[in-house]
């Protein structure tokens, strides 16, 4: 699961993957550079067990949420 973001200024990024549950499973904090921001996470690494997950992204005043799902 990757995640792009287009960073217009330097921005300061939090994500957060959550599981069903609402338990908060890794939390990643960086600054960024101006530009094209990547992230991938590879739920077969975290030993997550099979379901549905939540990945929140927090940067410039916005906040978005991707869904993922674990076979």
């Amino acid at each position: 699961f990757t995640v792009s973001l287009d960073l217009q200024n330097d921005s300061e990024i939090n994500m957060t993957l959550i599981d069903a549950a609402g338990r908060e499973i890794i939390s990643h904090q960086t600054k960024e550079s101006a530009g094209v921001y990547s992230k991938t996470i590879d739920a077969n690494s975290l030993n997550l067990s099979s379901g549905m997950y939540w990945v929140k992204i927090k940067y410039n005043n916005q906040e978005l949420c991707k869904k993922l799902i674990k076979d």
